[in-house]
């Protein structure tokens, strides 16, 4: 995920290639068959996976969510709105001039 994340903030636009990733970060020849060997396919459908898992556990407490689209290793970046998890919001009281015209005053 840092791999593909850092080429896009440097300004890297390109679309990058299952081979590139496989030779860079997998050590598999340049050439390597795709076919043959799945293995930056597999560890993309995890990180997209764990990705979910995260997002969806809420533990993102970032106002940025990145995903890896399936059929993409390029990143896609999201601004989402940060909701406080242990937020304890008890409503407040009316003032005791609102509880006599609600008719709760007393109880």
């Amino acid at each position: 995920m840092a791999y593909v994340v850092q080429h896009r903030l440097e300004g890297n636009h390109e679309p990058l290639k299952e081979r590139t990733i496989g030779a860079k970060l997998f050590s598999v020849r340049a050439g390597y068959s795709t076919g043959d060997d799945p293995v930056v396919r597999v560890q993309a459908g995890e990180v997209r996976r764990r990705l979910e898992q995260y997002h969806h556990a809420g533990l993102n407490q970032s106002p940025v969510r990145i995903e890896l689209p399936v059929g993409s290793y390029a990143p896609e970046f999201r601004w989402v709105p940060v909701v406080p998890q242990h937020a304890d919001v008890t409503p407040a009281e009316p003032p005791p001039s609102e509880q006599r015209r609600s008719g709760l005053h007393g109880l």
